[in-house]
Parts: structure tokens; C-alpha cells; sequence
């Protein structure tokens, strides 16, 4: 299977996780497979964007980034709870 498409598949197979762990309340697993979607999701659009990366690319791969770091602060954070954070 190439390399996109592994990524792809992963990727909707850890959301498809993480929407269920949030629906049964099962916290420690919704933490853990929302810090990796973000990551699959910049792995398919590298995989798929041809070389050199368009100016596109290259912004939506830091947007991904600082959704993922602000997500991990979220979730990771003790003394702000929710919107607060933001």
C-alpha cells in the first residue's frame, strides 16, 4: 500500500478512536489519539504535495503545527480548564 494511503487510512482510524473515547468519556484515550491526528494529517499532505512545497503547503503545515501544540497545551494544561486557555 503506498505511503498516502497508509497515512490516510491511520488517520481516520485514530479519529474514528477519538470521536468514540469522547462519547464513552474514556479521557486518557481521547488525549492520546488527539495528539496524533494532527501529525497524520501533516504526514498525508506531505506524502501527497510535490517538492519544492508550494507557499500553500507550507502554511497549512504551521497552522497544523499550532493547532496541534495549542491542542496538546489544552489537554496537558492544569490550572486552565476549556475556552480559558485560548
Amino acid at each position: 500500500m503506498p505511503r498516502p494511503r497508509v497515512l490516510l487510512i491511520s488517520y481516520a482510524v485514530v479519529a474514528a478512536v477519538h470521536v468514540l473515547a469522547l462519547a464513552v468519556g474514556v479521557r486518557p484515550l481521547a488525549t492520546s489519539t488527539g495528539a496524533l491526528l494532527m501529525p497524520l494529517l501533516a504526514g498525508y499532505l506531505v506524502s501527497v504535495s510535490p517538492r519544492p512545497f508550494h507557499r500553500m503547503v507550507r502554511l497549512v503545515l504551521g497552522a497544523l503545527t499550532l493547532f496541534w501544540l495549542g491542542d496538546l497545551l489544552m489537554e496537558t494544561s492544569r490550572s486552565l480548564e476549556g475556552d480559558a486557555l485560548y
